[in-house]
């Protein structure tokens, strides 16, 4: 059964076939359609601080994962994995993070020895690892000690896939694949002139009788489109001059039937998008009759299917579609006939408008700072963002990577160079997914969160109902009790911990005390797939051995970074910030006369050495201070009060306030609790600080932490008694704030182009308030904030503004 609930079924009103034979028809094939599997899946970006780095300084990051469909803070998983490849593609850093509300921020340590190239950064998961859909990130690393050949001999680029072409070359892409007889096309083109994109003019022209169908206009991405009507048996060439020579280039065949889809994006606005399904007379006489389902999808899921009924007696048809049952960025509408089949499909582009707006303006500026307040103009709920400053000169950042092309395209399409005008893009690249393979490549994996420790005990009793096993773990903040299964197995599942540290494992009898064994640990397995050599699936179109160079950035940029001044006095130093104070994690709880307690001065803590019976309740052990009196009423009704008091009630019951670990509890639940857990019994007999509830007095119960049973004094446990171990793998921490890296260059100039100022990885925008960024200038020219980050809505922020110092 498909996710009903998040597929919208829309109609074409202004044909008159029964909308509820319509609707069960589109029932039917969201049910049946094996291609629409609608899985949960996961998005990734990494922010980085910039993404060109000198060996020995550590890469800075910022990591957010989202729900694919809405762009929330995904709740699949917590366990992140971030994976390092060097220039040959080779394993060479794995980062387990714990991801918590959809972010995770860190750091990477590149060694001094790292070789200059190109590196590879990889973001997964175990559950999302079984769509077989990497999120790759490319950054460059330079090694002064180099030389320039070696850095050009760690290029792996093969000549050999290059193209050898030379002139003027059109590529065509026809709207939603069909160039259709007899019907008014969109036909898309790419220009090049010996490989490289064309900015030029031309003319689209009938060969039949030359008449000008149309004006060829391509930008500087050689890109364009043209419309007109195709006939049967006519040709058509497009005509191009260029250094005063004429080239003619034949438009392919049109074919006899189809389905065009294509989008009216004049007559499209933010809260609808139409298309106009357009056909000829054979593909409506062939298909009269049928039901053709419209299906708004991405990858294997389905959000929205309008049905319409074609007639021999119509050529086109209106589809509009609101914004509810569309995605937000990359959609596909696909034409489905009743029998599943698929024939036409088209990409476009969607932009709900969730993006954040910021005011950035100079609050203060002094002859050594800089204040900044950024505020948002258009969102009334707090956002989380990371922001890298850099010189505004610097050349160590590519501002492509970013949340929104990270969000809204990159997971569907191969890379894209236009962002002016999306949709046109759009055409010229292949999806990331073929759609009739998007479910079939689906392994359903696992969702990782956290990590387990289990095993068997080992020990000489015979019988171990009642005993439990404690997991304490200083280093990690941990301690926790669980009861043991079949066959003396244990397990402690959902663990944050970090690698590497230490944890204790003991065994407790049903009082609660210490007993000797010993534990046999499983082995941690790491359930994700880590790759040792990366599989990067590359489509290399180029045309020409100059334009090779050309683009490849790894020699490109090298001869950049090398040609003038050299960098051969970069140096690395550590920088101290103030270190926070951070509190125990686990404070002593309990004395007497705690300032601040209520009843302070009045509340007497009362503690027993010993326990004298196994298995009494802690209605039985109140009992045994002579203050109180415990009593069973003839309904059986527990009640608990002050043998003397120092306030008396005249009327009304006599009971003691009762109150378990800070919540005030009804006398019954004495019977249900082991005087063994018991930490500490405060008596106020007054009722001092308890207003009229606390007339009869207040009987206050602590019970007992995990940690507690090693620390108590009765339990007294030696170190026979307690295994230890460490973890084989775990979490990474998060970036040690109370250092800050930065570089030493030899001059100005080379610190404006290579230089860092700042990276804050957890900047807060608050709404209907100013937000501050205090920066230190150091002779800098300009700055340049990269700001990238969301909200628990959804909605974006993707800016980068450069900033003029005095």
């Amino acid at each position: 059964m498909k996710h009903l609930t998040m597929v919208f079924i829309c109609f074409v009103c202004s044909f008159s076939f029964s909308q509820d034979e319509l609707k069960n028809e589109a029932t039917t094939f969201i049910n049946s359609n094996p291609i629409f599997s609608n899985l949960s899946k996961e998005k990734f970006f990494l922010h980085t601080n910039k993404t060109t780095y000198f060996s020995g300084e550590p890469i800075n990051y910022k990591a957010y994962v989202v729900s694919d469909n809405t762009n929330l803070p995904s709740p699949i998983t917590t366990n992140l994995h971030l994976s390092m490849y060097n220039f040959k593609k080779e394993l060479i850093k794995h980062q387990l993070v714990f991801v918590e509300n959809g972010t995770v921020n860190g750091s990477i340590e590149l060694e001094k020895e790292l070789n200059s190239g190109i590196y590879y950064l990889v973001l997964d998961t175990n559950y999302h690892a079984g769509f077989n859909q990497k999120n790759i990130s490319e950054i460059q690393i330079i090694n002064l000690s180099d030389n320039k050949s070696s850095i050009a001999d760690n290029n792996e680029y093969d000549d050999s896939l290059v193209e050898q072409k030379t002139g003027i070359q059109v590529a065509f892409f026809p709207e939603s694949d069909v160039l259709l007889s007899e019907a008014n096309n969109t036909l898309f083109y790419k220009i090049s002139l010996n490989g490289l994109p064309l900015e030029t003019k031309g003319e689209l022209i009938n060969s039949f009788n030359n008449v000008v169908l149309g004006k060829l206009v391509s930008n500087k991405d050689g890109l364009g489109s043209v419309n007109f009507v195709c006939y049967p048996e006519q040709e058509y060439y497009f005509k191009i001059t260029h250094d005063n020579k004429v080239y003619e280039i034949a438009v392919p065949q049109a074919q006899k039937e189809g389905f065009v889809i294509h989008y009216e994006s004049n007559n499209s606005s933010l809260k609808e998008v139409r298309f106009s399904i357009r056909v000829n007379n054979d593909t409506a006489i062939k298909y009269d009759n049928e039901t053709i389902l419209a299906v708004i999808h991405r990858n294997n899921t389905c959000k929205s299917v309008i049905p319409f009924k074609v007639s021999k007696d119509t050529n086109s048809y209106l589809l509009g579609v609101n914004e509810e049952s569309l995605f937000n960025g990359v959609n596909m509408i696909s034409l489905f006939t009743n029998k599943n089949e698929t024939i036409s499909t088209r990409r476009f582009f969607h932009d709900k408008n969730k993006n954040i707006e910021l005011s950035i303006d100079k609050s203060k500026e002094t002859k050594d700072s800089l204040t900044l307040d950024l505020k948002m103009l258009n969102r009334y709920i707090e956002a989380n963002t990371s922001v890298s400053i850099l010189p505004e000169q610097s050349i160590v950042n590519n501002s492509f990577n970013t949340i929104y092309n990270a969000f809204l395209i990159s997971p569907y399409v191969s890379k894209i160079n236009n962002f002016k005008n999306i949709d046109l893009a759009l055409q010229f690249v292949n999806p990331k997914n073929n759609i009739l393979d998007a479910s079939k490549e689906v392994v359903i994996r696992e969702v990782e969160n956290g990590m387990s420790i289990s095993g068997e005990i080992i020990t000489h009793l015979n019988n171990l109902n009642g005993y439990k096993v404690l997991f304490t773990s200083k280093e990690n903040g941990y301690a926790l009790i669980e009861n043991i299964v079949d066959k003396n197995k244990f397990s402690f599942n959902n663990l944050l911990l970090y690698h590497p540290s230490k944890y204790d494992l003991a065994l407790l009898n049903p009082i609660g005390k210490v007993v000797v064994a010993n534990f046999k640990i499983d082995d941690q397995k790491l359930k994700y797939p880590v790759d040792s050599i990366l599989d990067i699936k590359q489509n290399i179109k180029l045309k020409n051995k100059s334009h090779a160079a050309k683009s490849v950035a790894v020699e490109d940029q090298f001869h950049v970074i090398f040609e003038g001044e050299q960098l051969n006095e970069v140096l690395l130093f550590g920088k101290e910030r103030k270190k926070e104070v951070v509190e125990d994690e686990f404070p002593d709880v309990g004395y007497i006369n705690n300032p601040g307690e209520l009843g302070n001065g009045f509340t007497r803590q009362k503690t027993k050495s010993d326990i004298e019976c196994i298995g009494c309740t802690l209605f039985d052990y109140l009992d045994q201070f002579y203050e109180l009196k415990t009593v069973v009423d003839s309904d059986g009704d527990s009640q608990v009060i002050f043998r003397t008091r120092g306030v008396n009630t005249i009327h009304g019951p006599i009971d003691a306030l009762l109150i378990i670990d800070g919540v005030i509890s009804h006398p019954s639940i004495l019977t249900d609790i082991r005087a063994e857990d018991v930490k500490v019994v405060k008596l106020n007999r007054s009722g001092a600080g308890y207003g009229i509830q606390g007339s009869n007095g207040v009987i206050m119960v602590e019970l007992k932490k995990p940690e507690d049973y090693l620390n108590s004094e009765r339990s007294s446990p030696d170190k026979t008694k307690i295994f230890s171990s460490k973890t084989t793998f775990g979490f990474t921490k998060s970036i040690d704030l109370s250092k800050e890296q930065s570089l030493i260059f030899n001059s100005q100039t080379a610190l404006e182009k290579y230089g860092t100022i700042d990276w804050i990885p957890n900047f807060i925008l608050r709404p209907n308030t100013s937000n501050y960024i205090n920066i230190a200038k150091e002779n800098f020219t300009g700055l340049k904030l990269i700001i990238n980050g969301f909200n628990n809505q959804g909605d974006l922020v993707s800016q980068e503004i450069n900033i003029p110092l005095n």
